[in-house]
């Protein structure tokens, strides 16, 4: 299980593949895209639904797999993609992305009538960092979309 804190207690989460400590502190540094890429963070920041994975599917390939207080980030050749968050019934979003730019992006996930419902907003840098801060990178599960191989 991954542990996570809520009201200032550790508990038990989801276990999700989690990325090592020195790449989730690099990412943290908020260093721009390489040249020829955009940059798109995902964050999972809020500790409820301990026991829901969410799936993060960009162009149809799943790329992550996010728990509560966890977040992703990848890089991505411009242009348009689809984005798809699915924890029970999924979310999904197009947008374009332009050369050189960050992106910052919450998944937020409701309970109604025990489902989870999953929210994409996009989201200030400011506020998007002072999340990532407080949550612990995963590990991509796949770099064959379009991103720069690490």
């Amino acid at each position: 299980m991954t542990p996570c804190k809520i009201s200032g207690q550790w508990h038990d989460c989801v276990k999700v593949p989690m990325a090592k400590d020195e790449e989730d502190n690099e990412q943290k540094k908020f260093i721009p895209p390489h040249t020829g890429f955009a940059k798109v963070y995902l964050v999972r920041s809020k500790a409820n639904e301990l026991k829901s994975k969410s799936q993060i599917y960009i162009d149809e390939r799943l790329v992550a797999i996010l728990g509560p207080e966890t977040y992703m980030a990848v890089e991505l050749t411009p242009g348009e993609h689809h984005l798809t968050a699915k924890t029970d019934h999924g979310n999904d979003m197009i947008w374009s992305l332009k050369e050189g730019r960050t992106y910052f992006l919450s998944l937020d996930l409701e309970r109604s009538f025990w489902n989870n419902n999953e929210q994409i907003h996009f989201k200030h840098a400011p506020e998007a960092k002072d999340k990532i801060a407080q949550t612990r990178l995963v590990r991509l599960q796949s770099t064959k979309i379009n991103a720069v191989e690490k």
